[in-house]
């Protein structure tokens, strides 16, 4: 039984965005009982500016009716997203707002949201979104709810039984989850085929599906968007993304995969065999500082690469090794542009 409950608003607000094996987690069922608690705790709401007011400590005031007409009131507080996104929706950059705060100008800060919001359409809803006593997004009524619960649901219907629940990451904002199958037919390599998941409840990232490789011994991952290694991959916003289409684009995906598996197998054998001397890793290394100025030195990539080799490959496998001590995004980017090295 999921004591989720107890520690929700620790989990929710505190929680540091990384990848998890918890071997508690054995499959999909037990994740989707996860998402659904959250489920349980959320509602959505259709609000106009009339219906919203910002109130001390960044909290969002509502006062309304609900689907039967009967008059509410709430209090949330605001998540950092949410209130960013409350910022940008109303007009009001980000940079002032977290300026005023930090120089002890909430007064002002209150004053111009307030002033913001008495300015828009009164015509115009937004979709509020609440878990627990929080907002935990204000979105455009465009937005699309394919929630993560419901992707998860999809996720257990269409990849194949011999794929594993391997690592995933999950609160009210930010699904992203990994599935492990086939070993890769390669000497020496533990490598295997995956499928990732990524989606947020919050507006936060697109929904995609795709391919990867992993490295099991260290827990490396390694996206190669050049090799056609996505599956899946709608906005959160119109018409486009409902359940009917992402189960049928997602079921079809998955055929593409064993031909996926025989182009990266030839990638990898190449890098394999492709030798890097010291031009060669300059050549490498500028490419990589120039995307990832602040996380990536030079010396790192040289003691990660002493595991793994003097090859294209071990590069590689260096950069993925190092995005474990960055956020989830920066690690999925790091991951995706070390993919790019491998195929040229």
């Amino acid at each position: 039984m999921i004591n989720a409950k107890a520690t929700f608003e620790e989990n929710y607000v505190e929680k540091k965005e990384e990848l998890i094996v918890e071997h508690l987690i054995e499959d999909t069922d037990e994740l989707i009982e996860r998402a659904l608690f959250i489920d349980s705790v959320s509602k959505d709401w259709k609000l106009t500016n009339n219906d919203i007011t910002i109130l001390p400590d960044l909290v969002l005031g509502i006062a309304s009716q609900d689907a039967e007409g009967n008059p509410f009131t709430d209090n949330l507080k605001m998540t950092p997203y949410s209130f960013t996104q409350f910022c940008s929706r109303m007009g009001l950059p980000n940079t002032y707002a977290k300026k005023l705060m930090s120089i002890g100008r909430e007064d002002l800060l209150l004053h111009n949201l307030n002033e913001l919001l008495q300015e828009q359409d009164e015509n115009k809803e937004f979709l509020v979104r609440q878990t627990g006593n929080y907002m935990r997004a204000f979105l455009s009524d465009r937005y699309t709810v394919l929630d993560s619960s419901l992707i998860l649901d999809m996720a257990k219907k269409v990849i194949p039984e011999n794929f594993a629940l391997n690592q995933f990451f999950l609160t009210p904002e930010r699904l992203h989850v990994r599935y492990l199958g086939q070993r890769l037919d390669i000497p020496k390599q533990d490598l295997y085929v995956g499928i990732q998941i990524d989606s947020s409840d919050v507006g936060r990232k697109n929904l995609s599906v795709d391919f990867f490789i992993y490295k099991q011994v260290c827990t490396n991952g390694l996206k190669v968007a050049k090799l056609h290694s996505n599956i899946y991959k709608k906005v959160h916003v119109g018409d486009g993304l409902n359940e009917l289409s992402f189960y049928r684009d997602f079921s079809k995906g998955i055929g593409k995969m064993q031909r996926f598996v025989e182009l990266l197998t030839e990638e990898i054998k190449n890098a394999l065999n492709n030798s890097i001397d010291e031009t060669g890793f300059k050549k490498l290394y500028e490419k990589t500082k120039k995307a990832f100025p602040q996380i990536v030195k030079e010396d790192e990539v040289k003691l990660y690469m002493n595991k793994y080799g003097d090859n294209l490959f071990a590069y590689v496998n260096a950069l993925t090794e190092i995005s474990h001590q960055y956020t989830l995004d920066e690690r999925i980017d790091l991951e995706e542009f070390a993919g790019s090295l491998l195929v040229a």
